[in-house]
């Protein structure tokens, strides 16, 4: 690989990446100001409201069986089981699917394997390029919950933050393992990101299945879903091990998946 390309990699994308950041470290820090706020003042009100909301509703934002007048089951219902996946599913996705797709479509690929570099070389440039990107988002996103709990006065240990920034890594690691091995095998980035957007759905779907009809328990275990546990990360201050490993399995068999099909593949558009 080439740490030259990685870096202009990450210059090209330096914008998209601030946004995003910027964007998840002000929505943590609000949340975090919100619980505290609402939740701390008004905890009576909030478990009166939350007998009469469906199950199927709070199943459906992936928060069924949260506490949510904890700090992790408030931050994570509000937050980070639903919003911060959409956001660092979209980045993720929307590099994958530019990275090597994008590059097939536009007719410039080529151009840049003729450098000795090669395809391998290549490919691991923009996937330690993503890896940075992402490792900064969640860097902010938990930055901006210490803003916010050091601003509401509230004592948060030190492992709270280390075990979310963790298993929100390891999240979104796998969501981009997966959406590299779609643009490693697409010839446009359309249809790249529109596979890996889709299988993220189907992961939700089989989870939200899972937690609402017991028949269908079982396959909770095949969802990404199922490992995702920020309000325990927030709650306990610590992940399970086991999720860890499944995440970061799925992430370095996409990945691999993805090195493997575009080193083989035909790279004519």
């Amino acid at each position: 690989m080439s740490w030259t390309l990685t870096l202009k990699v990450l210059k090209l994308q330096a914008q998209a990446i601030f946004s995003y950041a910027f964007g998840a470290a002000f929505y943590s820090a609000l949340i975090v100001v919100l619980f505290q706020r609402v939740v701390e003042q008004h905890k009576g009100f909030l478990n009166q409201y939350l007998t009469v909301v469906p199950k199927a509703l709070l199943r459906a934002f992936n928060i069924g069986g949260t506490d949510l007048t904890s700090f992790g089951g408030f931050v994570g219902a509000e937050y980070l089981s639903f919003i911060w996946v959409v956001i660092i599913a979209a980045f993720a996705i929307a590099f994958t699917s530019g990275a090597l797709a994008k590059e097939l479509e536009e007719g410039t690929l080529e151009l840049i394997l003729a450098y000795p570099l090669g395809r391998l070389g290549f490919f691991f440039s923009k996937v330690a390029a993503l890896i940075i990107a992402l490792a900064v988002i969640v860097l902010a996103t938990v930055i901006g919950i210490w803003l916010g709990a050091v601003s509401q006065h509230l004592s948060i240990g030190g492992s709270a933050y280390v075990a979310v920034a963790a298993i929100g890594l390891a999240f979104a690691l796998a969501i981009a393992g997966y959406g590299f091995l779609f643009s490693a095998l697409a010839s446009e980035r359309g249809p790249a990101a529109l596979a890996a957007a889709g299988l993220t759905l189907v992961f939700y779907l089989v989870n939200f299945a899972a937690q609402t009809w017991d028949a269908l328990k079982g396959l909770s275990r095949l969802s990404l879903f199922h490992y995702y546990a920020p309000k325990d990360a927030l709650n306990l201050g610590r992940v399970d091990g086991l999720a860890i490993a499944v995440l970061l399995g799925v992430a370095s068999a996409g990945t691999l998946g993805g090195a493997v099909g575009f080193r083989v593949r035909d790279l004519s558009p």
